[in-house]
């Protein structure tokens, strides 16, 4: 509607990082008040609105950022004191009232899951992270590849791993974290700000340019990637994340 779609806490909140289950449903991250918010696929608000300000509030949930969902349609979220938090499809909590704790140096920023169910997280540089018993481990920070200031994440077809760089470039890694693209990362382009990244059903990898105005865009490099199931919530339905259709 002309007023977009409302409740849910998301008036007193406003959004983020949205994330579709495996339902359809959306899930949608505020960084007032740390809240995470769900919708149907017609709009209906289905967070809670009260206590105010409304939306969850469980499992650590604190500054969100970014919100992925993982095969087993668990929603996890990245937040900003670098811990992460994890939801049932219901907003129950499955992660500690602090979240998870991340391994040393980790920030919490865009998070992706592998074929594999390993999350991945891009910040300041980039963690291949593995969950097991209520403990989330981690591979050493990545930082090669041309990684620069890594905004968005996205995993293809084959499990290699996409990243755009605020800066103008995107970067490309194999699902063992080795760089594949070269140190300045691909078509580093000074007049572009990168943002959100995707992979579509033949392999292209499309990405935002957030410059501002007429110069903004979106960029397809054609057949970079390979293939992966579309959309991300039938993936997350059939736990087929990070696989060729």
């Amino acid at each position: 509607p002309s007023t977009g779609y409302q409740g849910g806490g998301i008036l007193n909140l406003g959004s983020f990082y949205s994330a579709i289950d495996g339902s359809g449903d959306v899930w949608t991250t505020s960084g007032v008040g740390g809240r995470l918010l769900e919708f149907s696929n017609s709009g209906t608000a289905l967070s809670p609105t009260s206590p105010s300000p409304g939306g969850y509030d469980v499992g650590g949930l604190n500054g969100c950022l970014s919100v992925a969902i993982d095969g087993s349609g668990n929603v996890w979220v990245g937040n900003t004191n670098n811990t992460f938090s994890e939801l049932t499809n219901s907003g129950a909590a499955l992660s500690p009232a602090t979240g998870f704790p991340v391994p040393s140096s980790v920030e919490a920023g865009d998070i992706a899951f592998d074929g594999s169910g390993n999350l991945w997280n891009a910040n300041v540089g980039l963690w291949k992270m593995a969950y097991s018993g209520g403990v989330l481990s981690s591979s050493s920070k990545i930082t090669s590849g041309g990684l620069d200031n890594p905004d968005s994440i996205a995993i293809d077809g084959s499990g290699q791993v996409w990243i755009s760089n605020h800066f103008g470039s995107i970067s490309e890694f194999s699902n063992a974290g080795v760089a594949i693209s070269p140190s300045s990362g691909y078509n580093a382009n000074s007049h572009m700000t990168l943002s959100g990244i995707v992979v579509d059903g033949s392999g292209n990898v499309w990405v935002a340019n957030d410059a501002g105005g007429s110069a903004s865009s979106i960029v397809e490099l054609i057949g970079a990637g390979a293939p992966v199931v579309t959309p991300l919530s039938a993936g997350v339905k059939n736990n087929t994340l990070g696989t060729r259709p």
